[in-house]
């Protein structure tokens, strides 16, 4: 497994030589090779670093044409993942050799018995492949004075310029610009909130040393396969970990920050329910927000999360960080009771033309959701795509417009390109308004650029690179909609749009359990004994309700939060004030 420095910079393992003098000794104390540079890291551990961080990087727009070729010979199933990493590797070990040639990246040196210096961008004669993997500059037409020399990077510059790359290279969240910003130079006061997690994870594996990380998760299926249970053991480590760090931001005993510039802004507790956007968060810094919720968070989208480093170094001296306590289950976030609610209706946005995701969206599902939105929220499963039928929805809808757009009576206008994979030529192309034929016969939506491809139907995501590497055939991008004709075509009803529906009065639900009233005089002389009061402190009603429903659950009895959440407040109720 790797190591990392508190940087977050892979550590790898020393590379060994031939000399039995220094087979022991890492490359950078070898008597061939001369010191290392104080403060430094060895390039080849940089190029290791920004590798690990282009996992999370989109694939590239213009596939390098070898790769592409070679990509063939991978297995179908593993073709896309591979040529995504490959090509991103390719355009990581090209960023630091451009940085090294211009300057950009200083290169440092310790020759034995001098005094470390550094190269001057003009030395550098050219850099080659094996010279940014090997760390070792050995081109094979220079061979002056510095051929054979370990290379260095200094810690701070090496910091700023990963950061600068990692960030331009992440997806776009906002007019086809990354709004993301780099905090390293701010880190007396913020820790990237993936850092913090490292931080975690490493104390979690000495505190847990001998131990069962997470015993829910099921055993490798081949026991003796080392490898295999090795695999599942890390997997267990990292799941302990993110549901560690999530339990305390949602009971409120670590609190999360939105950060940019010189402002921060507190993420309330409910925003981390959600599993797989909180581990967007503790990958790559990105809370994804439900823009369904009431929430007055929105200019803060695009801002990254970073946690107080005094916070974080209080909550880590507790010593029950590492108690497995109710794990896997979640307490309900402490502010659960001023949780906004999730809207089931919204009309697309007030323009003449909308876009045509919006569209689709608002005859699916009464809710119209935009290009960049559906990307995150069907990944995190936010609001309509909670529900498992949901592309069967959206079939449907993309459908129903095109019936109703080939017969003239809704307006659809986009950039036609020979190739829809060409981003280039969408960005040049001409808007034309589509014709009754062209909207029977570009009938298949592509929810990753908002497009109409030929078919019908979806288009399927996990297609993109595979079509990439066939050659993908034409479509029409940057598609839009006429909005007046859309709410013509496909009005709101009173059944959808909140406003307009009579309110009825509600039928008398089923009767309390009669085991309710035992939970709730058992938990409150518990909490009268454990010494709590009016007004409670932050996670104090999640503890109790968790207390409701184990003794419920005890009974053989299953129960929803909100129900509990309920009756807690009757426990509130009888504890002695402050």
């Amino acid at each position: 497994m790797v190591r990392k420095d508190e940087r977050g910079v892979v550590i790898p393992a020393p590379l060994q030589f031939n000399n039995p003098a220094s087979a022991s000794q890492p490359r950078y104390d070898d008597e061939h090779r001369g010191p290392a540079v104080t403060d430094s890291y060895e390039l080849s551990h940089c190029r290791i670093d920004l590798a690990e961080r282009s996992e999370g990087w989109p694939t590239p727009a213009n596939l390098p044409p070898g790769t592409v070729d070679f990509a063939r010979s991978v297995p179908e199933d593993q073709r896309a993942n591979w040529l995504r990493r490959q090509a991103n590797i390719e355009e990581a070990d090209r960023h630091i050799a451009s940085a090294m040639r211009s300057g950009e990246l200083p290169i440092w040196v310790a020759p034995i018995g001098e005094p470390e210096c550094l190269v001057a961008p003009g030395a550098i004669v050219e850099v080659d492949h094996a010279t940014v993997v090997s760390g070792v500059y050995r081109p094979p037409n220079d061979r002056g004075w510095l051929y054979g020399r370990p290379l260095f990077v200094k810690c701070d510059d090496w910091a700023k310029f990963a950061a600068r790359i990692d960030s331009a290279k992440k997806p776009a969240r906002e007019n086809g610009k990354s709004q993301s910003r780099s905090h390293d130079g701010d880190e007396r006061q913020w820790l990237r909130i993936s850092k913090a997690v490292r931080i975690l994870h490493r104390i979690l594996r000495t505190r847990l040393a001998g131990q069962e990380p997470a015993p829910w998760i099921d055993p490798p299926a081949d026991p003796f396969d080392a490898e295999c249970e090795n695999a599942t053991h890390r997997h267990r480590r990292t799941a302990r970990t993110s549901l560690i760090m999530r339990r305390a931001l949602l009971a409120g005993d670590l609190t999360a920050h939105l950060v940019k510039d010189d402002r921060s802004h507190p993420l309330p507790g409910w925003a981390w329910e959600n599993s797989s956007a909180a581990e967007n968060a503790f990958n790559f810094n990105w809370l994804p927000l439900n823009p369904l919720q009431g929430h007055d968070l929105g200019e803060f989208g695009n801002w990254r999360c970073f946690v107080s480093r005094d916070d974080l170094k209080a909550w880590l001296t507790r010593s029950d960080i590492a108690d497995i306590g109710g794990l896997p289950t979640l307490p309900a976030p402490f502010d659960h009771d001023v949780r906004p609610d999730q809207l089931s209706y919204r009309e697309p946005s007030d323009r003449p033309f909308v876009e045509l995701t919006q569209a689709l969206t608002w005859i699916a599902f009464a809710v119209s959701v935009s290009c960049n939105e559906f990307s995150f929220m069907e990944s995190c499963k936010f609001g309509p795509f909670a529900k498992g039928g949901w592309p069967n929805a959206l079939r449907t809808a993309m459908a129903g417009f095109s019936d109703q757009a080939s017969a003239g009576k809704i307006r659809v206008r986009g950039r036609y390109v020979a190739n829809y994979s060409d981003h280039t030529a969408a960005a040049q192309a001409n808007t034309d308004y589509l014709s009754d034929t062209q909207l029977r016969d570009f009938a298949s939506f592509d929810s990753l650029y908002g497009g109409l491809e030929r078919g019908s139907g979806l288009a399927c995501q996990g297609d993109v690179l595979e079509q990439a590497l066939s050659g993908r055939g034409d479509g029409w991008r940057h598609v839009e909609v006429c909005r007046a004709e859309l709410l013509n075509a496909f009005p709101p009803t009173v059944r959808e749009k909140p406003e307009q529906v009579t309110k009825q009065r509600k039928r008398p639900g089923p009767a309390p359990d009669p085991d309710w009233p035992h939970a709730i005089a058992k938990v409150t002389q518990d909490c009268i004994s454990a010494g709590y009061t009016r007004p409670l402190k932050r996670g104090g009603k999640a503890a109790i309700q968790t207390m409701l429903l184990s003794y419920m659950a005890d009974k053989d009895k299953h129960f929803s939060d909100d129900i509990a959440a309920k009756h807690a407040e009757t426990v509130i109720a009888a504890l002695p004030d402050n």
